[in-house]
Order: C-alpha cells, then structure tokens, then sequence
C-alpha cells in the first residue's frame, strides 16, 4: 500500500562507505517552506555524522502525522562531545535547534560516547500561510 513506510539504502561514494537509511511514508506532503528546510534539517545532520562521527550506519525517519512533523535521526558514530556545538565552526546543530525554536517545535540531541547520536525534532507544520508566518518572524 502507498502509506506504508518504506526503507530506501544509499550508499555514499564520496569520502565515505555510510549506509543511509531512510524510512518515510510515499504519501508524506510537506507544503512549502518546510518540505526545504526539513532537506536541509537533515542535509545538515547527515553531513555532521559523515564528517565528525565516524559512523557506518545512519537513520532517518521522517513522520507527519495531522500538522506535526516528526524527524528523527541517528547514527552509530562515536558521538557528540559536550562542547561540540560552541566550538568555532560548527554552528549547524546549533542552527538547527534555533529553527526549530522559531518553528514553535523541540529538538532533543542524545549522545553516548562510541554508541552514536540520536537527534528528534517535532514541529507543527503551518498550513497554506506558511511563508506568512516565516515573514512575520
């Protein structure tokens, strides 16, 4: 059936031999602009665990369920360090938790030293005036 989960497996040729899991449902929907800033949400974490985590295997499950959007992502990497988010150059962690914050939503990191990183984000998604509500921030 379409609204049955799906798991897609990509292989990264460059600089890594990652497995990325994605599981998300055929008839998910996100209306403009959060269809653009979950892509980057998760552009931004994949791109973390590929360059800092070491890990091999990467998850990514994107939900919607009535207007929340549900992202949760994890790898099996060797984690996040406490101070990992405040050191120079790595802002997008960060940047993402501000996002969320101004979406109205929540994002909780979890992290064990050589066990990985597992990151949920939950956010309402606002319907046809969204661009309004982004506008008015």
């Amino acid at each position: 059936s379409s609204t049955e989960s799906k798991e897609v497996t990509l292989r990264l040729a460059e600089n890594s031999n990652a497995a990325i899991l994605l599981d998300c449902q055929d008839t998910l929907f996100l209306v403009e602009p959060y269809n653009y800033i979950v892509y980057r949400m998760i552009q931004e974490l994949a791109t973390n665990a590929l360059k800092h985590s070491g890990a091999s295997r990467i998850q990514v499950a994107l939900a919607q369920e009535s207007v929340i959007i549900t992202l949760r992502f994890s790898d099996n990497g060797i984690g996040i360090r406490p101070d990992f988010c405040s050191r120079p150059g790595h802002r997008g962690l960060s940047s993402i938790q501000e996002q969320v914050s101004l979406l109205d939503g929540k994002m909780e990191i979890h992290s064990t030293p050589q066990s990985g990183t597992r990151i949920s984000i939950a956010m309402p998604m606002r319907g046809e005036d969204s661009y309004e509500s982004f506008i008015s921030r």
